[in-house]
């Protein structure tokens, strides 16, 4: 579940909700989702690879995954930052391409 808030967009676990206000058609989810990742800059230009500050966790769910190849943007990189996926642990920038 992706929140927008007054300071960007996070993310909540469903879990945490306590009762749905209303659902959305496919289509419009589709508008919605492209509009999201378009404003946090995670739409990619076709052959260009996306670039996204990971945990080793969220990371190795693109190592396991025969479509993608993964590696670290630059391995001497000491300064961790928030993980683009879970939103909770400390990682690293990694470059993700599809195979």
């Amino acid at each position: 579940m992706i929140a927008l808030v007054r300071d960007g967009v996070r993310t909540i676990d469903k879990a945490r909700l306590e009762h749905y206000i209303t659902t959305l058609d496919k289509a419009t989810m589709k508008t919605i989702n492209q509009a999201l990742l378009a404003s946090i800059g995670l739409k990619k230009q076709e052959g260009q690879p996306l670039v996204l500050c990971l945990c080793s966790i969220c990371a190795n769910q693109f190592y396991d995954n025969p479509a993608y190849m993964i590696w670290r943007l630059d391995p001497d990189q000491k300064e961790k930052d928030t993980c683009m996926y879970c939103n909770v642990r400390q990682g690293f920038d990694y470059e993700v391409r599809n195979k």
